[in-house]
């Protein structure tokens, strides 16, 4: 505990010490603040990391990190605004700042991360996933071999898109990727018959089938594909922005070990400033 209040007011500090840097090294956080509002890139589209819920707002892990970052930069984790994206669009959004940071579900690797690659910078990453494969139960398919030959439904320019064509390539196997923008519209394509199976995270085709008329009607193979780290992302060559990005993910982490929430917090603060009294002294 006394960790962490003393992490969270280093975490107070840096923000603090970014608020004010030289001209010559000056970061989109002071845009952020000057806008008093955070430009969030999310998917908007997938249940369980961000979608859109009954009263019209957006809900998931991905928007609950976006909140946490306008309240560490702002003061207020309202003071966001949430930017759906397909996934070619997600990183030219960040490029060119039509978003101030990219909470989407993102899967980190080095093409991504390296200057001359996306260019980005991750923040730590806050679900593990692997990529898999769901097809009708009817078919009574129990393995990847089995798709050979088949139409897949993939999502285009992403991680998935190229694993699954590693996959059978390196099985030697033949298959036809039909590609959509976004994971809907994979979806969609599934249902319609159009492909004999779709591709994507294994989260996201649990959440997929859970808005299914029928879900029991389909099922995700035991074959894991890849592993996904997935993980919120900053501008490259922001180097401030990113340590800020960087350590209120690693606040989260400690929250949650320690079980702090927005309703014991003061409680917790309190209990734990009386102990780093008595460490002190």
């Amino acid at each position: 505990m006394r960790r962490l209040v003393l992490g969270i007011v280093g975490l107070t500090f840096l923000l603090v010490g970014c608020a004010r840097p030289s001209q010559e090294n000056t970061s989109r956080l002071d845009l952020i603040k000057k806008r008093n509002e955070l430009i969030c890139g999310v998917s908007g589209k997938i249940p369980g990391f961000s979608f859109l819920n009954s009263n019209g707002t957006y809900q998931g892990l991905d928007v609950d990190i976006c909140k946490a970052f306008a309240a560490a930069f702002l003061g207020s984790s309202k003071k966001v605004q949430f930017r759906p994206l397909t996934a070619p669009e997600r990183f030219t959004a960040i490029r060119t700042g039509e978003i101030d940071l990219l909470s989407r579900n993102t899967t980190f690797n080095l093409s991504r991360d390296s200057s001359k690659g996306n260019g980005l910078i991750f923040a730590p990453v806050i679900f593990h996933d692997g990529q898999g494969l769901m097809v009708r139960k009817s078919i009574k398919v129990n393995k990847l071999e089995e798709r050979a030959g088949k139409s897949i439904c993939v999502g285009s320019g992403t991680t998935t898109e190229q694993n699954i064509n590693d996959e059978f390539e390196a099985k030697s196997l033949p298959y036809r990727p039909i590609k959509y923008q976004d994971l809907n519209q994979v979806v969609a394509g599934y249902l319609q018959g159009r492909c004999a199976a779709m591709t994507s995270d294994r989260s996201q085709l649990a959440a997929a089938k859970s808005g299914f008329k029928n879900p029991k009607a389909h099922i995700i193979l035991d074959d894991v594909l890849s592993k996904e780290p997935l993980a919120p992302a900053s501008p490259g060559g922001d180097q401030q922005l990113a340590d800020i990005v960087r350590w209120v993910i690693y606040t989260l982490f400690s929250a949650e070990e320690y079980e702090i929430t927005t309703q014991n917090l003061q409680q917790k603060l309190v209990k734990s400033l009386k102990e780093t009294q008595y460490y002190i002294q």
